[in-house]
């Protein structure tokens, strides 16, 4: 082996330090140099694999006819709201790699769906890593940026129920909450059989029922869906309830009343009033239609418009008044029977409390703080059993 420093002039007065020092910058010279080698004579990476990492896919075909733009990816545009692992798992799978490098065009990926996908989980039979084709043809679609037509011909997809699930699943992931229901309305109600689970002996279920849990549930097996905020996921319930019991919920009109005591801010403080709360203020008139309100301001007499984000409601009949004694506009007491708006409200906030509820017989035990469950003794070999409803129990049955 020849000696690192053989290709310098050394002067013989150099110390063993710099010698030293030489050789360390030859040993560094020569792996930039092997380093740059390498890189020039790795092959370029291909445009499928940078598409199999989850960045959009500009190579796709775009459909004759079809102007409409891509639907806009609400959240993550990166992973689609997808759990970091399963979307690492999707990313590295080479069945995936094989969909970037083969499926360019739209006709290609609803034929792909129609031939392989025999049913909805994250991962395969026997593994917890290996994701299912179901989900690696629904990332497929997420980097091809599908179109509003190409979704809603997913959703009417005549041939295969597993065609209209995908895209019930790709707008679960990538739509705004708020436009959820518009496109779900129709297809809670679609009696067609499928198989949801991967089990064989799983019971199957209908695309409607697999709507409706999409809609009402966040866990999905393996994974979760991205949160539904709380006042968009009750107007979701609230119509879920008017489809199924034809009670309709009366949304419309002025939220307040003439004669409404309410909390109510005076102006801006910038064009009108000093913009403070007072608490004490009357509705003395509604304009436009609920729109804004003239409201007086008790304490002192000022009337002002106010909108409806100006207002609170403070006591709805009065600061005195009881409601058993309040009488009607027409002298009589108030009918004290609910109104079936109030009926669909309650069965919404029924429903929610019973999902809530603890199973087992720790419900009414206080939270273990943190010091105290560091100090525990964690017991193996536990003979519980797993309930019916853990993991995917939910899933796998039918209704």
């Amino acid at each position: 082996m020849a000696h690192p420093l053989a290709g310098l002039a050394v002067p013989p007065q150099m110390t063993e330090q710099q010698r030293a020092a030489a050789a360390a910058v030859v040993a560094q010279q020569s792996a930039a140099a092997v380093a740059a080698a390498q890189a020039a004579a790795a092959p370029p990476v291909s445009d499928h694999l940078k598409n199999a990492r989850g960045s959009v896919d500009k190579t796709v075909e775009k459909e004759e006819g079809d102007d409409t733009q891509p639907m806009e990816i609400w959240g993550n545009e990166t992973t689609y709201n997808v759990n970091p692992i399963l979307h690492t798992n999707i990313c590295q799978s080479d069945y995936f790699k094989n969909l970037c490098k083969d499926v360019k065009t739209f006709p290609r990926l609803l034929d792909e769906i129609y031939n392989e996908v025999q049913h909805l989980e994250p991962f395969t039979a026997g593994s917890a890593r290996m994701p299912s084709t179901a989900f690696c043809l629904l990332f497929r679609a997420f980097t091809m940026r599908l179109t509003t037509k190409q979704l809603n011909t997913m959703l009417n997809h005549p041939d295969s129920p597993y065609i209209r699930s995908i895209a019930l699943l790709y707008l679960r992931f990538t739509c705004e909450p708020k436009q959820l229901w518009s496109y779900y309305e129709v297809h809670v109600d679609d009696p067609e059989k499928l198989k949801v689970g991967r089990m064989m002996e799983e019971s199957t279920s209908t695309v409607g029922q697999y709507a409706l849990k999409l809609l009402t549930e966040q866990n999905y097996f393996d994974t979760i869906f991205p949160r539904i905020p709380v006042p968009v996921y009750r107007s979701i319930q609230n119509k879920l309830l008017e489809k199924t019991t034809g009670v309709k919920s009366s949304t419309s009109g002025p939220e307040h009343k003439v004669g409404d005591i309410v909390r109510a801010q005076w102006g801006d403080g910038i064009n009108t009033g000093d913009g403070e709360w007072y608490d004490v203020a009357r509705i003395d008139e509604v304009l436009e239609d609920g729109k804004k309100y003239l409201v007086t301001f008790v304490e002192y007499g000022n009337q002002d418009e106010c909108t409806p984000e100006q207002i609170k409601i403070k006591n709805k009949y009065g600061a005195k008044k009881r409601r058993d004694d309040s009488p009607g506009r027409d002298g009589k007491k108030r009918d004290r029977s609910r109104s079936p708006d109030q009926d669909v409200i309650a069965k919404v906030l029924q429903q929610e409390r019973d999902k809530a509820c603890s199973q087992g017989k720790d419900y009414a035990r206080r939270p273990t703080s943190y010091k105290t469950a560091l100090s525990l003794q964690v017991a193996h070999g536990t003979s519980r059993r797993r309930s019916s409803d853990d993991h995917h129990g939910s899933w796998n049955t039918e209704g």
